[in-house]
Protein backbone atom coordinates (compact mmCIF):
# COMPACT_ATOMS: atom_id res chain seq x y z
CA UNK A 1 0.00 0.00 0.00
CA UNK A 2 1.39 3.20 -1.24
CA UNK A 3 1.63 6.37 1.58
CA UNK A 4 -0.60 8.82 -0.02
CA UNK A 5 1.07 12.07 -0.87
CA UNK A 6 -0.18 15.87 0.03
CA UNK A 7 -0.11 19.39 -1.74
CA UNK A 8 -0.41 21.91 0.64
CA UNK A 9 -0.82 26.10 0.43
CA UNK A 10 -0.52 27.93 3.37
CA UNK A 11 -2.19 31.72 2.67
CA UNK A 12 -1.76 35.42 4.57
CA UNK A 13 -1.79 38.63 3.24
CA UNK A 14 2.00 39.27 2.93
CA UNK A 15 3.64 35.74 2.95
CA UNK A 16 6.01 37.07 4.98
CA UNK A 17 5.17 36.24 8.93
CA UNK A 18 2.11 33.70 9.19
CA UNK A 19 1.68 31.70 6.42
CA UNK A 20 5.61 31.45 6.50
CA UNK A 21 5.56 29.91 10.25
CA UNK A 22 2.59 27.71 8.87
CA UNK A 23 4.56 26.38 5.85
CA UNK A 24 7.65 25.40 7.70
CA UNK A 25 5.66 24.26 10.84
CA UNK A 26 3.32 21.75 8.15
CA UNK A 27 6.50 20.80 6.87
CA UNK A 28 8.19 19.76 9.62
CA UNK A 29 5.87 17.89 11.29
CA UNK A 30 4.80 16.03 8.18
CA UNK A 31 7.81 15.01 8.01
CA UNK A 32 8.53 13.52 11.72
CA UNK A 33 5.37 11.70 10.73
CA UNK A 34 6.56 9.74 8.07
CA UNK A 35 3.73 12.07 5.71
CA UNK A 36 5.06 13.12 2.24
CA UNK A 37 3.98 16.38 1.63
CA UNK A 38 4.17 19.32 -0.54
CA UNK A 39 3.90 22.61 1.30
CA UNK A 40 4.26 25.69 -0.66
CA UNK A 41 3.28 29.78 0.78
CA UNK A 42 1.68 32.71 -0.88
CA UNK A 43 0.47 35.95 0.05
CA UNK A 44 -2.97 37.41 -1.29
CA UNK A 45 -0.55 40.77 -2.10
CA UNK A 46 2.52 40.91 -4.04
CA UNK A 47 3.87 44.18 -1.85
CA UNK A 48 6.24 41.74 -0.26
CA UNK A 49 7.26 39.23 -3.54
CA UNK A 50 10.79 37.80 -3.38
CA UNK A 51 11.96 38.98 0.47
CA UNK A 52 12.78 36.35 2.91
CA UNK A 53 9.81 36.07 5.59
CA UNK A 54 10.06 38.63 8.44
CA UNK A 55 13.03 38.45 10.44
CA UNK A 56 10.81 37.71 14.05
CA UNK A 57 8.88 34.69 12.26
CA UNK A 58 12.51 33.14 11.16
CA UNK A 59 13.48 33.87 14.75
CA UNK A 60 11.11 32.62 16.09
CA UNK A 61 10.96 29.49 14.06
CA UNK A 62 14.41 29.09 14.65
CA UNK A 63 13.76 29.40 18.57
CA UNK A 64 11.61 25.90 17.93
CA UNK A 65 14.51 24.06 15.39
CA UNK A 66 12.94 24.97 12.30
CA UNK A 67 14.43 26.69 9.65
CA UNK A 68 12.35 29.59 7.51
CA UNK A 69 15.16 31.34 6.30
CA UNK A 70 14.88 30.18 2.51
CA UNK A 71 11.59 30.86 2.13
CA UNK A 72 10.62 33.88 -0.51
CA UNK A 73 7.37 35.78 -0.35
CA UNK A 74 5.04 35.46 -4.06
CA UNK A 75 1.99 36.62 -4.31
CA UNK A 76 -1.03 33.73 -4.25
CA UNK A 77 -2.17 33.49 -7.98
CA UNK A 78 -5.10 31.42 -9.20
CA UNK A 79 -8.18 32.32 -11.35
CA UNK A 80 -10.94 32.18 -8.97
CA UNK A 81 -10.79 31.14 -5.58
CA UNK A 82 -13.01 31.44 -2.37
CA UNK A 83 -12.24 32.35 1.30
CA UNK A 84 -14.51 31.70 4.04
CA UNK A 85 -14.23 34.30 6.23
CA UNK A 86 -15.60 34.64 9.59
CA UNK A 87 -18.47 36.86 10.47
CA UNK A 88 -19.87 37.06 13.77
CA UNK A 89 -21.76 33.31 13.65
CA UNK A 90 -21.87 33.77 10.02
CA UNK A 91 -19.62 32.31 7.30
CA UNK A 92 -19.71 34.74 3.82
CA UNK A 93 -18.03 33.50 0.86
CA UNK A 94 -15.68 36.06 -1.25
CA UNK A 95 -13.86 36.30 -4.56
CA UNK A 96 -10.44 37.35 -4.02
Amino acid sequence: MTTPSYKILTVCLGNICRSPIAHGLVEHHANSMGITVEVDSAGTIGAHSGNAPDSRSIEIMARHGIDISNQKSRKFKLDISFSLKPRGKRYKMRAM
